[in-house]
């Protein structure tokens, strides 16, 4: 399966660039918490480590302040959100500061 990941604020920041074409194997006997949206996010947090993950993770969870999005439709860090081949993932992580 490929999916294409978007990074947007400081997630793109600190990932170093946009957006990236993800291939995860998988079939149909592959269980879906396996193939959710929320597993993928969490297998490249913890792959990459550092501030990356401090970004996106909280106790080795999705933090659930992180804005995502499947194909446009935004769905929660909470629920497993099944990903297919094509899907486009998208990350907002909370964005601070101003004057």
């Amino acid at each position: 399966m490929r999916v294409t990941v978007e990074y947007f604020g400081p997630a793109r920041e600190v990932a170093g660039v946009g957006s990236e074409v993800i291939e995860r194997h998988s079939s149909p006997h592959t269980p879906c918490a396996e193939r959710s949206v929320q597993s993928l996010i969490c297998q490249i947090a913890k792959e990459r480590g550092g501030r990356f993950a401090m970004l996106l993770l909280t106790d080795d969870k999705l933090s659930r302040s992180l804005v995502l999005a499947v194909n446009d439709r935004q769905v929660s860090a909470d629920e497993e959100t099944e990903l297919h081949d094509g899907d486009v993932v998208t990350i907002i992580p909370p964005v601070s500061g101003g004057a």
